[in-house]
């Protein structure tokens, strides 16, 4: 394996191992929107229940307002990963580049060995060729 193939190699891997990792952010994105959803819903619940309730409508403004910091923590964990998942998409698209150029260099020397060894090829062919003229000449 040459050196030009392992660099490849290695980042392919480094390229896996960044989307995974996006991949990781994303699913605590949404699991941090499928709680913030739930919380949604179970305040209004909790405002319904309060509207009949004597006991309901003293206790709720504090727990309406917890839940509404629990929101507002959620809301900033949001944008904590949705900035990480920036940051991340950033350095995929780097290292795709990078891998890329290692690709297209690795194919070019792959082209240019191809190329000598066809030019080899036609000239020992036309050796050949010269070759058996010269004993057809001489008979």
């Amino acid at each position: 394996m040459s050196v030009i193939d392992t660099l490849i190699r290695l980042h392919r891997q480094h390229l896996d191992v960044k989307r995974v990792y996006r991949t990781k952010l994303e699913t605590q994105r949404l699991e941090i929107e499928h709680r913030a959803v739930a919380m949604r819903r179970e305040l209004e619940d909790e405002k319904k229940a309060a509207a009949v309730s004597l006991e309901g409508r003293q206790t709720f403004p504090a727990y309406a307002e917890r839940m509404t910091q629990s929101l507002r923590t959620l809301a900033a964990g949001m944008i904590e990963i949705d900035t990480e998942t920036a940051r991340i998409n950033d350095e995929i698209a780097e290292a795709f580049r990078a891998l890329k150029s290692y690709e297209l260099t690795r194919d070019a020397r792959h082209k240019r060995a191809a190329e000598e060894q066809a030019r080899r090829d036609r000239a020992e062919l036309d050796e050949i060729g010269a070759i058996q003229h010269r004993r057809r000449e001489a008979i």
